[in-house]
């Protein structure tokens, strides 16, 4: 995918599972999580589909869970580069559009809300397009 392919799908993603803050999705309640195994299956769920943060959306749209469980992904060197990628890009067109500097401060903020992060995700894949084909110096 293209980086403006998994800003889209991103988008999607948020609005579809919903908007996190403090961590990259959000783990199960205790009460729903065993304390002997196979306590890992709710939490590799929550993964794949609880509310993700920014960064967790970018994730998710690469690898169709966060990180944390795409490590064992044959293509994870591969798709980890295309992650680093697309991560690069949204860090520097919030800073150039939005002034801002860190992406997980401002995931985090309590006046950040899912609409935010879908909009400005929506936005730096529409500029997608014209960023890549700016000569760069």
């Amino acid at each position: 995918m293209t980086p403006d392919e998994v800003l889209r799908k991103a988008v999607e993603i948020i609005d579809r599972d919903g908007h996190t803050q403090f961590r990259s999705f959000a783990w199960p309640r205790p009460e729903d999580v065993a304390h002997e195994p196979p306590w890992i299956e709710p939490v590799e769920e929550a993964g794949r589909s609880a509310p993700v943060s920014v960064v967790g959306a970018i994730e998710r749209a690469i690898w169709g869970t966060v990180m944390e469980f795409a490590l064992s992904n044959p293509n994870f060197d591969q798709e980890y580069e295309q992650c680093l990628r697309v991560q690069n890009y949204f860090l520097r067109w919030v800073r150039r559009n939005c002034a801002i500097w860190d992406v997980s401060s401002w995931n985090d903020d309590r006046d950040t809300t899912a609409e935010d992060v879908a909009r400005a995700l929506r936005q730096a894949a529409r500029d997608w397009p014209a960023w890549n084909a700016a000569p760069r110096a």
